[in-house]
């Protein structure tokens, strides 16, 4: 049952992805808008009170699943409900490949790769971590810090589509 209710997800990006990009429009400002829209509802309901909580974060692994589907196809940059699993295979990948060859991709050390995804792995327990702390002092507050961010986000990709610069991701990877 779950599986089916996730699987929805990435259907509605990716077809709100393929109808901006056969019209040659720009898809981040518009995800990064949406996401904003989606977190903001949210917030309210909280502050209203009275939901049931399965439903916010149902409605949460939307969000997060829409950025996974729409960036994670960002050369070398990993997000979505895959990149915990990823993250932690490279991190123990290098590590070990440290300890028979210095180096690694592109001549570079296997430990500095092992290092900077031990820090991305960090990175991500620290967001989850200050997200808890924030909602223990502000209602809603897991929520309105991404919320902030998707909006901060959003006004600097359409700062920057106006400027003529591209800012949606590239498709495909091109890392190790």
């Amino acid at each position: 049952m779950e599986f089916h209710r996730q699987s929805k997800v990435p259907a509605f990006c990716g077809a709100v992805m393929t109808s901006l990009l056969k019209k040659h429009k720009v898809l981040t400002t518009k995800i990064l808008l949406l996401e904003f829209l989606i977190l903001a509802a949210l917030i309210v309901i909280v502050w209203i009170g009275g939901y049931d909580p399965h439903y916010i974060a149902y409605a949460v692994s939307f969000v997060a699943g829409m950025q996974g589907n729409a960036y994670h196809k960002n050369h070398g940059m990993l997000y979505g409900n895959v990149a915990v699993t990823f993250v932690v295979q490279m991190a123990f990948n290098f590590l070990i490949q440290s300890f028979f060859s210095k180096k690694g991709i592109n001549g570079e050390p296997n430990l500095m790769w092992s290092g900077i995804f031990f820090l991305v792995l960090l990175g991500f327990a620290g967001g989850g971590a200050i997200g808890f702390f924030v909602d223990q002092v502000v209602t809603a507050g897991a929520l309105i810090m991404p919320a902030v961010i998707a909006l901060i986000l959003f006004m600097i990709a359409r700062n920057d589509t106006e400027e003529g610069e591209r800012v949606d991701p590239l498709p495909g990877g091109n890392f190790a």
